[in-house]
């Protein structure tokens, strides 16, 4: 299923130019996903994942906030690339 990516979201984002609430809501594409640490901290330890979002024109990393970990292992989240 191909989705049609919010071209230019990226630039906007980093350049904030983002005004309404639908430019809050880009489609984007996850090029990269993966587990790069695991932090220790009291004895649990808390998994760090590295993401690549594109727009179609420009790609940004990033490290995606614990909160949605669930998401990464329920597979809301899926590299294109495997």
């Amino acid at each position: 299923m191909a989705a049609n990516l919010t071209a230019g979201a990226i630039a906007k984002m980093l350049n904030g130019e983002v005004t309404t609430e639908n430019e809050m809501m880009p489609v984007l594409q996850v090029t990269e996903l993966k587990l790069i640490q695991q932090v220790r901290k009291n004895q649990e330890s808390t998994e760090r994942y590295k993401l690549s979002l594109s727009d179609g024109i420009q790609s940004q990393e990033g490290i995606l906030n614990t909160t949605l970990n669930l998401l990464v292992k329920q597979g809301g989240f899926k590299s294109v690339r495997s």
